[in-house]
């Protein structure tokens, strides 16, 4: 019996779209955490040099795109911005760690209702 078979043997259809849908979650969960870790060190980098802000490209053309007028303005931008993506990234996490532990808690269920028909047969 191959590895397929067994999963199919042990999810129903329904079931396993809803695994398919983890799996997704997981790897939106994996990006959401590296873009909130990344958004730190422009931070960081505009916090302890603020000339920063015309020197590198990408941020000179945030700065001007919404065209601040202090450097300081734009440093609480990026700290807002920094804070947001952290809560949208913890947020999701919290999510998916209850659609993975909900999910275990059903499947766990649903076996061992299984293996006790199965042995009262």
């Amino acid at each position: 019996m191959n590895l397929r078979q067994k999963i199919n043997l042990i999810f129903t259809k329904s079931e396993l779209k809803k695994l398919i849908l983890l799996f997704v979650g997981i790897l939106f969960m994996g990006l959401f955490e590296v873009i909130g870790v990344t958004t730190i060190v422009p931070f960081i980098a505009v916090v302890v040099s603020p000339e920063l802000v015309y020197e590198n490209i990408y941020l000179s053309q945030v700065y001007n795109f919404f065209n601040f007028q202090s450097v300081n303005r734009f440093i609480v931008f990026l700290g807002m911005l920094l804070i947001s993506t952290l809560l949208i990234s913890n947020a999701f996490q919290a999510f998916m760690t209850w659609c993975i532990t909900y999910f275990t808690n059903r499947q766990g269920s649903r076996l061992s209702v299984r293996l006790l028909e199965s042995y009262l047969m």
